[in-house]
């Protein structure tokens, strides 16, 4: 019941958050605001804008009340009204693009019933949610514990689409599934966009961030609470839509400028590391200055202004609410509060962070130097083996592309700020926290805004595209249509073959174990899985490619359609895998029972912590990891923490 419930909830929140963003895209319509994008680009933009809005209303309402239960049932069914209203241009927006969207959509759904590994969402993520669903806004709640400081705009987002996961208990969580849902959908528009011999570099860097997406799918975190999982889209889309702006010379693309502000303000409120994203709009104002071609109206400059300050302002307040710092831990923005947290929260907060990237474990070695590099190196390259084959194949293409003549021409200045904000993205990151997960946004873009170039300008894809595409019907085109349909059937088939049974891949092992003398490992396994799955993503690109030859594309319509559902069910490692082998795993289908400890502060006030472990997962209030009896708390009158400080000395 808990798996057929959420899937409802994850149908219908899609339709919800597509009507929030319709909706604020039409405002900016009477605003005479109109996006110069394609529909399948304007499907993610609105989806999000309406995560934009659910924010923005969630964080301004919880300031006053609680977003309970009955709250967020009121907010989805306001998000589907203003859907059915909005139903003939979100219809328009979906003519020509249901059989992608049906495969997306289903190979989505199955990722929230993944078994949960993230370790934060029982740390303080479902606690932070809670905060948000039983009580107003608390001050100094860093107090309680350090990481409670932390003011993700995500959490707002997850106190309201999360409520499921919340009600029933279960690690079903189905905020991240929808995102990427949306980032799917402009995907697909790249690679419509290479069918039609349109060979842009905005579209071969979109079409690479597939690689990425693809990844983060099939991982742990995208059935979590993890909110790096948004922000390592929303950098790659803004730069995305960065070049775009100046490699199109449309009068109407000049107005995204206004989403090229507000998506990464919004990526900066989920997460601070993405910070150096804002130097995207600020250079390219600049650049404007400086070639005196400032043409931005008074509508959008006045839209961006007033849009900015309401996603900030919020942002902002809750910060200084929680810890008493404009942005919690940089000490440097602490104010004269009476919950302000002490220095030491902070700082403890900074060094755990940074400690855990750059040591892999919070270690007692000092870091001022650059000792942890070395040991760091090795750890980055052995744990990203896909990002090191993407340099490899980046530094191949470069090397190539000199190597080659080619009369292609490049405009380089659609690429010059998008690469100075990247590198400076990992600069960023490796100088305060270079765990993977913190920087990937900036490390993929970096590598894809090269490998884009480099492809576009070697005019590669274009000729094999525009073989490909002739119109003429041959004897040697129809060959090669049946072969198209044939080699993307066979490698689903195969791919199929493997992941469904085990003593197949038993005797795979055995074999490569003999080839190479040696026995292969558990991680061996999981990097053939992971071979699948790309041969599987890679056939149904395959086929998807080669409807357009067919006169009956109904059946070859229905055919992918099925393969969608086999294929989501495999790469997802859905419920139908995990049920039967880890079973006895405490977070298959429930959150795990922690044995809670009533512990009291000097002045007599109850916190829980766990008995064992730092994991609180959904232990009532107040609950923390661990408890500082100096701790002073004032109640409001329905008996919740209103306060948290500490007796300044």
């Amino acid at each position: 019941m808990n798996y057929f419930l959420t899937f409802i909830y994850y149908s219908a929140w899609i339709v919800s958050i597509l009507g929030f963003g319709t909706s604020i895209a039409n405002i900016f319509k009477n605003l005479k605001i109109n996006f110069g994008l394609e529909k399948e680009l304007l499907i993610t933009v609105y989806g999000f804008l309406g995560f934009i809005f659910i924010y923005l209303t969630i964080a301004i309402i919880n300031f006053f009340i609680p977003v309970n239960s009955l709250f967020s049932h009121l907010f989805l069914i306001s998000g589907i009204l203003l859907f059915l209203l909005n139903r003939k241009e979100l219809i328009y927006l979906f003519k020509g693009n249901l059989p992608i969207i049906s495969f997306l959509y289903i190979f989505n759904a199955f990722i929230p019933f993944r078994w949960l590994l993230y370790y934060d969402t029982g740390l303080y993520h479902l606690q932070m949610i809670k905060w948000i669903t039983q009580s107003k806004v608390p001050l100094g709640l860093s107090n309680l514990y350090y990481a409670f400081g932390t003011n993700s705009s995500w959490f707002n987002i997850s106190a309201v689409v999360e409520q499921p996961a919340v009600l029933l208990k279960a690690p079903f969580f189905i905020s991240n599934s929808i995102f990427l849902f949306f980032y799917g959908i402009g995907i697909s528009f790249a690679f419509k966009e290479f069918i039609k011999n349109k060979i842009t570099l905005s579209n071969i860097f979109l079409a690479l961030t597939s690689i990425p997406w693809l990844i983060n799918s099939i991982s742990s975190w995208s059935s979590s609470t993890c909110y790096d999982l948004p922000v390592n889209f929303l950098i790659p889309f803004s730069i995305f839509l960065t070049i775009k702006y100046f490699e199109d010379a449309a009068e109407i693309n000049k107005n995204n400028i206004l989403l090229i502000i507000i998506l990464p303000i919004f990526a900066i409120t989920i997460k601070i590391s993405s910070a150096p994203l804002i130097l995207l709009p600020l250079l390219i104002i600049i650049f404007k200055f400086i070639t005196r071609e400032i043409n931005f109206n008074k509508n959008i400059s006045t839209t961006c202004i007033i849009s900015s300050s309401l996603i900030l302002i919020p942002w902002i307040l809750k910060s200084v609410f929680i810890s008493g710092y404009l942005i919690f831990p940089f000490t440097f923005t602490r104010l004269n509060l009476k919950w302000a947290s002490p220095l030491f929260i902070a700082n403890s907060s900074l060094e755990n962070i940074s400690q855990i990237a750059k040591m892999g474990s919070v270690a007692n070695e000092l870091l001022d130097d650059f000792k942890w590099v070395n040991s760091w190196f090795i750890r980055f390259i052995t744990q990203n083996k896909i990002v090191v084959i993407l340099i490899f194949l980046c530094a191949i293409s470069f090397i190539v592309m000199l190597l080659k003549k080619n009369n292609k021409k490049i405009n380089y200045l659609s690429l010059a700020i998008p690469f100075i904000v990247a590198a400076l993205g990992i600069i960023y990151w490796f100088l305060s926290a270079p765990d993977f997960r913190f920087g990937q946004g900036y490390i993929f873009s970096f590598v894809f805004i090269l490998m884009s170039c480099a492809i576009f300008k070697m005019n590669f894809m274009a000729k094999n595209t525009k073989k490909l595409t002739d119109a003429n019907i041959t004897k040697k085109k129809n060959i090669f249509k049946f072969t198209l349909l044939f080699l993307g059937l066979f490698i689903i088939f195969c791919s199929l073959i493997f992941l469904f049974y085990k003593d197949f891949q038993s005797l795979l092992l055995n074999l490569l174990s003999l080839i190479r003398k040696k026995e292969i490992a558990a991680l061996g396994l999981i990097k053939l899985k992971f071979l699948a799955y790309m041969l599987l993503l890679i056939g149904l690109i395959i086929i998807f490619s080669g409807i357009h030859y067919f006169k009956n594309k109904k059946i070859i319509l229905i055919t992918s359609i099925v393969i969608e559902i086999f294929f989501s069910l495999v790469v997802t490692q859905s419920f139908l895998f995990y049920q039967r082998e880890y079973r006895t795993y405490p977070t298959s289908n429930i959150f795990p029972k922690i044995t809670l400890i009533k512990t009291e502060t000097l002045n007599g006030d109850t916190i829980y912590v766990p008995e064992k472990g730092d994991q609180t997962w959904d232990a009532p209030l107040p609950s923390a990891p661990t408890l500082n009896k100096n701790l002073q708390i004032s109640y409001s009158k329905n008996g919740l923490p209103r306060m948290f400080w500490f007796k300044q000395n």
